[in-house]
């Protein structure tokens, strides 16, 4: 089991694609043989309302992090509604998703994920003290928004995630970890 922490002070700003903001880019697995991201999982502040970069070949999952919301508008009909902290959208990067603000800016949490290698499964849990965790993937990504939290690998090596950053624990399958805290994002990037 290969365990990385990533501390906030590291992510990179990147522009997004279409020019009209940037995004927090906490994490990133790119193709060996491209600049093409795999995988990313990032943080973006929406200030305008507007179309959203074309993704074609990208499943996109978006959480409300911050503000009062926004409707994902992603043609033929088919909304997207984030009222709540951690209300999710799950759409095709290919769509022409335009985003309607409810009441100024908002700050997302975004996974992206390239179609013909992987997909993401995508949980906000509360914790209950001592939650134990299966990990059950390749790349196992945990952040915490809200609160420090603190892990118990095996043999009672504790490592604590403080907030804004992110856990990434790799090559590693069936593993448990035992976690105490607050609310987390977990992600399990699963390879095809």
């Amino acid at each position: 089991m290969n365990i990385t922490i990533i501390d906030k002070r590291e992510y990179k700003s990147v522009l997004w694609k279409n020019g009209k903001g940037q995004t927090t880019e906490l994490i990133a697995a790119y193709h060996p043989s491209t600049d093409k991201f795999i995988w990313r999982v990032s943080i973006a502040g929406v200030v305008n309302e507007g179309e959203f970069s074309d993704f074609t070949g990208y499943d996109r999952h978006l959480l409300l992090l911050e503000g009062c919301g926004m409707t994902l508008d992603h043609g033929n009909n088919i909304f997207s509604f984030l009222k709540n902290r951690y209300d999710t959208a799950h759409f095709s990067g290919c769509l022409k998703t335009t985003a309607s603000l409810v009441n100024g800016s908002i700050k997302d949490f975004n996974i992206m994920t390239h179609e013909e290698y992987c997909s993401a499964d995508v949980d906000v849990l509360l914790l209950t003290p001592k939650q134990k965790i299966k990990i059950t993937s390749e790349n196992f990504l945990l952040f915490s928004p809200e609160s420090n939290i603190t892990i118990n690998m095996k043999d009672s090596n504790f490592l604590t995630v403080n907030k804004g950053n992110l856990l990434h624990i790799y090559d590693s399958r069936d593993s448990m970890i035992e976690v105490t805290g607050g609310k987390i994002i977990l992600i399990k990037i699963i390879n095809k």
